[in-house]
């Protein structure tokens, strides 16, 4: 164990630290006289990297450099930044080279002209040069992991390709010489240690924001659930007790004690199987929600496969709240598409779940008498929506219907707002958080989702696009 008398003024690690620190003073100070940079090229680095330090958004980063070198060296400049793909995207105004950018290989090895040395490119007056933008080698590359939603690319073999996030484009007006190339290429450190750590900076609240919300996501979609299966498990309970009951008198062989314990043996399977059921999807809920891809990443990743809508997720999702609309008195309906069969999704099974849970589970909570008219009712709706998406582009909507007191319409746009509850909420538990979640993964599926008022009820939907193998290609 590490005591604070480790580290104090006098300890060994201090003093080590001290002679570390005197000695890169020394090689730096070497350093700068080595380079003699002109006042003009000092002031520039200076400024950029007091700069860098004001402005928070990334992209003000990215056109920080490009600025720096037309103010003070009237350049002009581009900034290419690698896009989660690992492909460099421009992100500055397009006033760059029109040829391709050198390979990851070729910017490992240092500064490039735009065409190769052997054509006295260098010495052209209207060439651009390319200057790698690398990241500190040790978390350089997950700076750039794969969103999670297709292939990863694969990772460059040699160290110096991975830690490249950028590449700085310059065209100077005349040719470079060495002592402008080193200054250049001193410039492109300097913006990499200003980017790499931006980047970074910005991962980790991402990952804190994502670790927040996941305590409320568990917290909605697993821990309340599991509230009603306390319940489930106490209802057992008291029907084992009958059970024991009735066994004690069976001795007397009556025909009516006899029916009537098969007829709790019956309810007690019925009971058994309903927990049975609760168990594994809460199981799945929260290996769904657990993946380490989402931690890896600091969001939601999905986990895509092409799949029916209906008889993958909606009809099961129906069916495990069926039991509880019975205990409300809430009739239930179905209205699916008469062709269920093209209402196919590629999306994440477990995530969409989750959220036709939520919908459901709202409904049991919040469903309450019409208005004007008598009785209890949820109903579920699947339907194709043709070129919801676009011409050509369908989708499959989702509405749950329930029936009640129409929400406010100040309080309407705020539904799916994260930690919301509409003033129809009564005593009924509720975080706020699931309909927030529902539009988060639902955004993420490139669908849409809402709510509106009818002469019935209340109604919740989603649409997702419809998987179309001919211009989506391949699952």
């Amino acid at each position: 164990m590490l005591h604070s008398s480790d580290y104090g003024p006098g300890s060994e690690t201090a003093n080590r630290h001290r002679m570390v620190l005197e000695e890169r003073i020394r090689e730096k100070i070497s350093d700068y006289a080595y380079y003699k940079f002109t006042v003009r090229q000092t002031r520039a680095l200076n400024i950029f990297f007091d700069l860098a330090q004001e402005y928070e958004d990334l992209l003000y980063l990215y056109h920080l450099p490009v600025q720096v070198l037309q103010f003070f060296f009237n350049l002009k400049a581009e900034l290419y930044a690698r896009d989660d793909s690992g492909s460099f995207v421009v992100q500055t105004p397009k006033v760059g080279p029109e040829t391709s950018l050198p390979t990851l290989a070729e910017l490992s090895l240092g500064p490039r002209p735009s065409l190769p040395s052997s054509s006295d490119a260098s010495d052209a007056p209207s060439t651009w040069w390319f200057f790698p933008v690398k990241g500190r080698p040790s978390t350089s590359r997950t700076l750039r992991d794969d969103n999670g939603s297709g292939p990863q690319e694969a990772a460059p073999t040699h160290r110096d390709e991975r830690e490249i996030l950028a590449v700085l484009a310059i065209l100077p007006q005349s040719s470079l010489t060495e002592h402008e190339k080193l200054f250049y290429e001193k410039f492109a450190n300097r913006l990499g240690f200003c980017l790499h750590n931006r980047i970074l900076a910005l991962k980790n609240l991402e990952h804190i924001e994502f670790v927040r919300t996941l305590v409320h996501d568990i917290g909605h979609n697993v821990i309340v659930p599991n509230l009603h299966f306390k319940l489930l498990m106490r209802q057992m309970a008291d029907k084992i007790s009958a059970l024991r009951q009735l066994s004690d008198t069976i001795l007397c062989e009556r025909e009516d004690e006899i029916t009537s314990l098969h007829t709790l043996c019956d309810r007690i399977e019925e009971h058994y199987d309903e927990i049975s059921k609760h168990f594994h999807q809460s199981s799945f809920f929260l290996e769904t929600l657990l993946r380490q891809s989402h931690f890896d990443q600091g969001r939601y990743v999905l986990q895509r496969t092409v799949f029916n809508l209906v008889s993958r997720v909606v009809a099961p999702q129906f069916e495990r709240y069926r039991l509880r609309f019975q205990e409300r008195d809430i009739a239930v309906a179905e209205d699916y598409d008469a062709d269920t069969a093209r209402l196919t999704v590629n999306g994440d099974i477990g995530l969409l779940s989750q959220v036709i849970a939520n919908f459901f589970s709202n409904a049991v909570k919040y469903t309450r008498q019409t208005p004007g008219k008598e009785g209890l009712l949820v109903r579920c709706s699947v339907h194709a929506f043709p070129n919801v998406f676009g011409e050509g582009r369908d989708g499959v909507r989702v509405e749950v219907l329930s029936t009640g007191v129409p929400i406010p319409r100040n309080e309407a746009d705020q539904l799916f707002s994260e930690n919301f509850r509409a003033s129809n909420t009564e005593n009924e538990h509720g975080t706020g958080h699931g309909l927030y979640f529902s539009r988060l993964i639902i955004n993420q599926h490139g669908g849409q989702c809402g709510y509106r008022n009818t002469e019935e009820g209340n109604i919740f939907y989603l649409v997702l696009p419809i998987h179309n193998p001919e211009l989506d290609g391949p699952a």
